[in-house]
């Protein structure tokens, strides 16, 4: 069984209902192995919701970035198909100068951020990227800013137990073993509560953190992130996979694969990543912890919090109770699974934004020169 969250009137109410995990394999949910002959899919559908959040850009009107986003969903997880998928669209302000990242535009940016959604939801019904995916859109009258929207979403519309939260902005660059990554949330479901997807930041991780937990007075191997580290459940492939020592060799034998795993995660990152329902609820918006602010990214403070724990804890500790995680497939090195679209200048998709973009570049150019000669 599995429980999923009823809301009424911004309450919780938990409803225990019976979940069959179908698939053509082998594969394990908790410490269940289940076989039948239902398709994947449908099991997917009732364990995840996917919430993908939007709010003003330089970009808008165009839906170029969203239907990006979109594609590689469909192309890198199409497990997920038929999985709820919801967008969030924030509210904004009006003002008299744009500052995008906090929601105030002016009036001309706040009707091109109408016009958006509005063809938004015309691609649902005309975008064969769209069609058939189970989107829903929805829009918030008030400025929520990332952490609410999601916060507005979790309380008010995600019915499962697991959600993959993505941003507006934010494409999948190469496939996502979705299976292994949820059946091991559930077999660990004491330990995880969120999966951060591999990004640029997180390049050769376990070096990164042995340095900063060093500087910080942690060393050996409490500061090796390999030393806590937890196996995916046994459902990947050698394409899921990737070999170090000897890439080039031509058998089995002289491989090393490198077995995907996750790795404590020190420090929160909003880019996509799976986590439990109820790990968002009391932990990320509890009310006593008070980690995120109406208007604000959740990793503007959320992060500084992790550190005083782990410092005054320890890292065994620190992972323990913030029960985050990264998920990688190579060693030390990790291919990034998710790239940051350029919403300053629209990805060059437009003319207009391309120039904008070419003069900033000269602005900041001729004030360094200033700087050289004055």
């Amino acid at each position: 069984k599995v429980t999923t969250v009823k809301l009424t009137d911004a309450k919780a109410t938990a409803i225990t209902t019976p979940l069959n995990i179908t698939k053509t394999t082998n594969i394990t949910i908790g410490n269940t192995d289940t076989t039948d002959t239902t398709d994947t899919t449908e099991t997917l559908s009732s364990l995840i919701t996917i919430v993908i959040t939007t709010s003003p850009s330089p970009l808008h009107p165009s839906t170029v970035h969203i239907e990006k986003v979109a594609e590689s969903i469909k192309t890198h997880a199409p497990q997920l198909s038929s999985c709820r998928k919801i967008i969030v669209c924030d509210g904004s302000l009006v003002r008299d100068k744009n500052k995008f990242r906090s929601g105030r535009v002016t009036q001309d940016a706040y009707d091109r951020y109408v016009e958006y959604k509005k063809k938004i939801a015309s691609l649902f019904h005309e975008s064969s990227i769209f069609k058939g995916e189970n989107y829903e859109l929805i829009e918030l009258k008030e400025r929520h800013g990332f952490g609410f929207a999601v916060r507005k979403a979790m309380f008010h519309h995600v019915q499962t137990p697991i959600e993959l939260i993505v941003q507006h902005d934010r494409t999948f660059m190469r496939p996502v073993d979705v299976i292994s990554i949820v059946s091991t949330m559930k077999k660990y479901r004491s330990q995880i509560g969120y999966i951060l997807l591999p990004i640029t930041s997180t390049n050769s991780y376990v070096n990164q953190w042995f340095t900063k937990f060093s500087q910080s007075g942690i060393k050996g191997k409490e500061a090796d992130l390999r030393t806590y580290k937890i196996n995916l459940v046994d459902n990947y492939s050698d394409s899921n996979s990737k070999c170090y020592s000897n890439c080039n060799a031509e058998t089995k034998e002289e491989k090393k694969r490198v077995v995907p795993h996750l790795l404590p995660c020190f420090r929160w990152y909003d880019s996509s990543h799976f986590a439990f329902s109820d790990f968002y609820r009391d932990r990320v918006f509890s009310n006593q912890l008070k980690l995120v602010t109406k208007g604000g990214f959740i990793e503007d403070k959320l992060g500084q919090a992790q550190r005083a724990y782990y410092i005054q804890h320890g890292v065994a500790k620190g992972a323990k109770f913030w029960k985050m995680w990264l998920y990688q497939d190579d060693d030390p090195n990790v291919e990034r699974m998710i790239a940051h679209l350029d919403g300053s200048s629209g990805g060059h998709s437009t003319l207009e934004m391309l120039n904008e973009k070419r003069k900033r570049t000269r602005i900041i150019e001729i004030i360094k020169l200033y700087h050289i000669y004055s």
